[in-house]
């Protein structure tokens, strides 16, 4: 097994997907910068329809390279 699936197993078995949000989970509005560092307020993203939301910390993590 190589390093990226050692990681990737490791996750899985931590039990952090069954505290992850499910799809119709309701959360509260927030304000993030998107990837230009622009304010992204949810409430107006919901106003066109659904929203994935994914936090990329950088190329540099590898937990967000998987």
């Amino acid at each position: 097994m190589n390093f990226i699936e050692s990681i990737k197993n490791e996750l899985i078995y931590s039990g952090i997907i069954d505290q992850a949000l499910k799809v119709g989970d309701i959360i509260p509005n927030f304000i993030l910068p998107n990837a230009l560092s622009q304010p992204v307020e949810l409430q107006k993203l919901l106003f066109n329809g659904p929203v994935v939301i994914s936090f990329f910390r950088g190329s540099w993590c590898l937990f967000c390279n998987l």
